[in-house]
């Protein structure tokens, strides 16, 4: 099999982003094993290092596109090296059950990856108040460049065996249209005040009856 479809889904977890940082932003994807062609009974795990879920690296080497995104190249290049190379492991594996046995419909079956994008990051920094930004897939292909089968998915894997070949099939969307990520970036988000409450304690009242 030369080619591995994976249903994914990308939106934005808030149509805002907080350029000050106090409301948290992420690029959520959503990916599911639905192929009629995907007969492992095996967990999927892979690593999204250099892939289209590694947000910078991804804008920076056409995996995913934008409008609005800055393109100069000095900018391109500091994304290029912001990828998830250098994270642990443990925080760069993303784990897909396997469609067969399955008993739930497949849209109740997608594993969720956030991708936060941190008020003082690279990419962050090319995002300017008062603009729309809309990000989507470049195309079918993922951009994984490793992933294997797992007869464990409780398992943790060490960098020993990512660093081992993987397995040669390439992992593609399967459908058209993956959604898109599009938010407007603000100065900062208005902030409700803070709601405090006290209790007092209050003496009784003794009440004669007559």
């Amino acid at each position: 099999m030369d080619a591995l479809m994976i249903h994914t889904l990308i939106q934005s977890r808030y149509r805002i982003f907080d350029a000050s940082g106090k409301l948290t932003f992420s690029m959520i994807f959503g990916l599911c094993r639905n192929s009629s062609d995907d007969t492992d009974p095996r967990a999927l795990m892979f690593d999204i290092s250099g892939s289209a879920l590694d947000v910078p690296y991804a804008l920076a080497n056409k995996l995913l596109k934008s409008h609005g995104i800055n393109t100069l190249r000095s900018d391109k290049q500091r994304l290029k090296d912001a990828n998830m190379s250098t994270v642990p492991s443990g925080q760069r594996l993303v784990t897909l059950p396997s469609p067969v046995g399955r008993t739930k419909h497949y849209k109740e079956c997608f594993t969720i990856f956030e991708y936060r994008i941190d008020a003082d990051s690279e990419l962050a920094s090319l995002l300017q108040p008062g603009k729309e930004y809309s990000i989507k897939l470049a195309s079918k292909d993922l951009g994984i460049k490793w992933w294997t089968y797992v007869d464990d998915p409780q398992a943790s894997l060490s960098e020993e065996q990512i660093s081992q070949s993987s397995e040669p099939a390439k992992l593609l969307n399967s459908k058209p249209s993956a959604g898109h990520a599009t938010f407007t970036v603000v100065d900062s988000v208005p902030w409700p005040p803070e709601v405090s409450t006290r209790m007092y304690m209050i003496p009784a009242t003794e009440i004669t009856a007559e």
